[in-house]
């Protein structure tokens, strides 16, 4: 039997259940999955922080255990993988994009803060005391000059 017959057929035996199947496919496809996880880090930025041999890793506990997948054949096995692979590495830089940016701050409405702040308020009405004064006396504000 060819390896790409053999492929196939592993693929079906872990679609209806055969863990032992698993344990055979993994040496048959190492060597062309960590090309196509190679092949995958050409477009990126150099010094990226995850390696080819953590992508196929990653690949391999996102969808080798799914039995959700049928798989048809051994070119439908390698373009789902070249499809995750991509993915978690768009997950990846995601991740990372959100850690470098600082969190959104939350706004608190004024009932929902505690009423320590009094003199911030007494301040404020202050200045809208003089601002209305100085209105009404001079007719325009030349209050801030």
């Amino acid at each position: 039997m060819d390896t790409n017959s053999e492929i196939t057929l592993l693929l079906q035996r872990i679609h209806v259940g055969d863990r032992s199947a698993e344990a055979e496919l993994l040496p048959i496809v190492y060597g062309q999955l960590h090309r196509l996880a190679e092949r995958q880090f050409r477009g990126e930025r150099p010094g990226h922080t995850l390696q080819p041999t953590a992508l196929m890793h990653e690949l391999f506990l996102r969808f080798l255990r799914d039995p959700s997948i049928d798989w048809k054949s051994r070119a439908h096995f390698y373009a789902v993988a070249a499809e995750t692979m991509r993915r978690i590495l768009v997950d990846h830089a995601r991740s990372v994009n959100a850690q470098r940016r600082p969190q959104p701050r939350r706004r608190v409405d004024d009932e929902a803060r505690p009423h320590t702040d009094s003199k911030l308020f007494d301040v404020r009405s202050e200045i809208a005391r003089k601002f209305s004064r100085a209105v009404r006396n001079h007719g325009e504000t030349d209050f801030f000059q």
